[in-house]
């Protein structure tokens, strides 16, 4: 019985184990997602600007 009682508290262990792996993975690749998504936001922040710079400068005459 004892036998028995130790594997049923190793596979509890295992489950609560694979379940934080799984957490931790699940946060990485969000946090991985979100950076790319933030980078490709700025990429496009600093296109737009870059074209604002680029465009020539009008004279004005009064």
């Amino acid at each position: 019985m004892e036998v028995n009682e130790l594997l049923g508290r190793f596979e509890k262990v295992r489950i609560i184990y694979v379940k934080s792996v799984y957490l931790t993975l699940g946060l990485y690749l969000k946090q991985l997602y979100q950076l790319s998504l933030y980078l490709f936001f700025l990429s496009l922040q600093i296109d737009r600007e870059l074209s604002i710079i680029k465009r020539p400068i009008k004279e004005f005459t009064i």
